[in-house]
């Protein structure tokens, strides 16, 4: 279902509404190198992207995914848009099929990196946000967290 649901809403709207959160974070921090996103239909992270290159276009921008949901890694690296099939991670907002026909173009453009983590890494994520920074925050939202 959530494969159904994310490819409905990859829409240029949503996208251009994702990128708001690269605008809210350049605008508190001007200087910022570096956003690191997390990946499923490419919403968020194309969103990003765009926004953040064209405020600031030296920045560099990763997507982060779920090593047994691997298909927008893959697809950046041999620019041909690859698919998974129900991807078993507890990263469960970025179980999708694989990014839209409107986010990959823009993925390749504006993204400098992919990476993937283990579902042990996201857990280890999970876990230090919650009990040394007080957050409790969604295994997909953790997928960026520094190892």
């Amino acid at each position: 279902m959530a494969t159904r649901l994310s490819l409905l809403l990859i829409h240029p709207d949503v996208i251009a509404g994702q990128g708001t959160v690269a605008l809210e974070m350049l605008e508190e921090v001007p200087s910022l190198d570096w956003i690191v996103t997390p990946c499923g239909g490419g919403g968020l992270l194309s969103g990003t992207a765009v926004a953040a290159k064209h405020v600031a276009p030296k920045i560099r921008v990763a997507g982060v995914e779920p090593e047994l949901g691997d298909d927008a890694n893959r697809s950046f690296r041999t620019k041909t848009l690859q698919t998974v099939t129900n991807p078993r991670t507890i990263a469960d907002g970025t179980r999708t099929a694989s990014l839209g026909k409107l986010t990959f173009p823009l993925v390749l453009e504006n993204v400098d990196e992919m990476k993937t983590v283990t579902e042990e890494a996201i857990e280890e994520a999970v876990r230090v946000l919650f009990f040394r920074m007080k957050l409790v925050v969604e295994p997909s939202g953790a997928l960026g967290w520094p190892r």
